[in-house]
């Protein structure tokens, strides 16, 4: 054999060597790789590679106490999402919110009722609790005038407080203060407006189609507490609400709904006489009398209508409404007919 034939051998066997060598590191790398992999899964090495940020969609806007333009605070609805809790209760998925005030300092938050667990359909309020202290609530109590907040420009961040990420952001313009003569009537009840429009002639084409919905507390005619929608053949709006007392009861338009139209149409509840009515385009046009017992709490979901309807008694994709839902809201308090009026008169957002 030619010495040429043994060092190019040599050479090769030097080669696979060192080739040999790099598979085993790889193989190693990819070893640990594995290893941390499932120690992530099994062991929780990294939560936040597990862990999704809460979600959350819903409106935050200057809240006109009473109707008062001149006495505001912030209003926070919840439209759909995860349930969050405020105050690290194992009812909701852990939030925060960052406040800054006009003058451009961090303000101070305090943490009150409803806010241990926020759900979809709930309102919280933020008002001033001291301004010696500049110390401010979130709670779902409906504000009074001696504790509006500042006019100016006010910055709101509501953060998942597990992964340290926003899940909403919004610069709010607060307008004016109250002034000390001015009391602003609160009228305990419940309202719920919404903007609606049909994309197809309203007439069911199918009995999933009866009765569209525009939103309901509730999944069944025994546990809803309130219910937007229109009548069987969606040749009305109709508006239900619910007291322990009287049970469902409903109140229907005169208006009839056509397609390409939008229509503002707002449910409301008069705890202090009683009164249930429906308003189509600022007009009030039905209304009858439930009692003033306050209307009953509702363990159901909270489900906003659309072309994919909504669950009820257990069966899905029921009540459809082929059209589109904008500007929807809920109050913890009976809008006035000025109100009603003005949000109409406003146009659709």
């Amino acid at each position: 054999m030619k010495e040429g034939q043994t060092s190019t051998l040599h050479r090769g066997s030097k080669e696979s060597a060192v080739q040999g060598s790099i598979g085993i590191i790889l193989m190693v790398a990819l070893a640990a790789v594995a290893a941390f992999i499932v120690g992530t899964v099994w062991f929780g090495i990294s939560d936040s590679l597990l862990l999704e940020p809460a979600l959350f969609s819903g409106t935050m806007a200057a809240y006109s106490i009473g109707g008062n333009d001149s006495a505001q605070d912030i209003a926070i609805f919840f439209r759909e999402g995860d349930t969050l809790s405020f105050q690290g209760t194992q009812q909701g998925m852990p939030a925060s919110i960052i406040l800054t005030r006009p003058d451009g300092n961090t303000a101070e938050i305090r943490y009150g009722n409803g806010t241990e667990e926020f759900r979809p359909g709930d309102t919280l309020y933020i008002s001033r609790q001291s301004r010696q202290n500049a110390t401010y609530l979130l709670t779902k109590e409906q504000p009074s005038t001696d504790v509006a907040l500042e006019n100016g420009t006010w910055k709101l961040t509501m953060i998942d407080a597990a992964l340290k990420v926003p899940l909403i952001s919004a610069t709010i313009e607060v307008t004016g203060e109250p002034g000390e003569d001015e009391p602003v009537p609160q009228i305990n009840g419940f309202s719920v407006e919404s903007w609606v429009r049909w994309n197809k002639n309203p007439t069911p084409a199918s009995n999933n189609e009866n009765w569209a919905t525009i939103v309901v507390k509730g999944d069944t005619n025994d546990n809803r507490q309130y219910h937007l929608e229109h009548d069987i053949d969606n040749s009305r709006f109709e508006f239900v609400a619910a007291t322990n007392a009287t049970g469902d009861k409903v109140v229907f338009s005169s208006t009839q709904p056509q397609k390409d139209v939008w229509y503002h149409v707002v449910g409301i509840y008069d705890q202090t006489d009683g009164t249930l009515a429906i308003y189509v385009n600022g007009n009030r046009e039905a209304s009858i009398n439930i009692g003033t017992g306050g209307l009953r709490p509702s363990t159901g979901p909270y489900q906003v209508g659309g072309p994919d309807g909504i669950s009820f008694y257990s069966t899905t994709h029921v009540r459809k409404f082929d059209g589109t839902i904008s500007g929807l809201n809920t109050y913890g308090r009976r809008l006035t007919d000025n109100e009603i009026s003005a949000h109409a008169a406003a146009g659709h957002p």
